[in-house]
């Protein structure tokens, strides 16, 4: 038997397929036996990098959580920090006022003189001058002294008392006026202070 008759038997076996059944699809030539393996192969390929891709890609999305959530877990430990640093900053703040405070309070009780322990001082020096209604001591060493005495002469004599004695640092007489029982008087000056601190400390 010869090709040819070889060739007819094939086409004959791939077109019969038993007594009542005929194959209609003409057989795959050996170019396009290859380009089908090659096809088969491309789309293999294709598949094992889609593959590849495909498990990249969950790698970022995954490594992007997990960085988002280191993230945010330092961000809140951040918070915590600044938090803690602010309330200590406060108190801080709020010992140092408080400090201050103390520290001013002593201070002032330190150079704190007392009215009363001046104006029994006046008195003192006063008696059998005149009498002394009132006293008022402005902020600073500033006063004003009121009061009676029994003529203008006696009011003279305090006036000089005033002027000569070493805790007031400089007096003037104000106002004087004189009626049918006594002479009434008015001295305004200024303290020397830490003199009569001193003297009473």
């Amino acid at each position: 038997m010869n090709n040819k008759d070889k060739n007819t038997q094939v086409k004959r076996n791939n077109l019969v397929r038993g007594l009542k059944s005929i194959n209609l699809i003409p057989p795959l030539t050996e170019e396009q036996v290859v380009v089908e393996k090659s096809k088969i192969k491309l789309n293999v390929g294709a598949s094992i990098s889609l593959l590849f891709f495909f498990v990249f890609t969950l790698g970022i999305v995954g490594f992007n959580i997990f960085a988002k959530q280191e993230l945010n877990s330092k961000k809140n430990q951040l918070y915590k920090i600044e938090s803690e640093l602010n309330l200590r900053d406060s108190l801080l703040s709020s010992n140092d006022e408080i400090l201050k405070r103390i520290t001013l309070y002593q201070k002032i009780e330190a150079e704190t003189y007392s009215v009363k322990d001046i104006v029994l001082y006046l008195e003192s020096i006063s008696k059998g001058l005149g009498t002394i209604d009132t006293v008022e001591i402005t902020e600073g060493k500033a006063f004003l002294i009121a009061g009676s005495g029994a003529n203008l002469t006696e009011v003279s004599k305090l006036w000089y008392v005033f002027g000569n004695d070493v805790f007031i640092e400089s007096v003037n007489l104000k106002t004087v006026s004189k009626d049918s029982v006594k002479a009434r008087f008015t001295f305004e000056g200024i303290f020397n202070l830490e003199s009569f601190e001193k003297k009473n400390g």
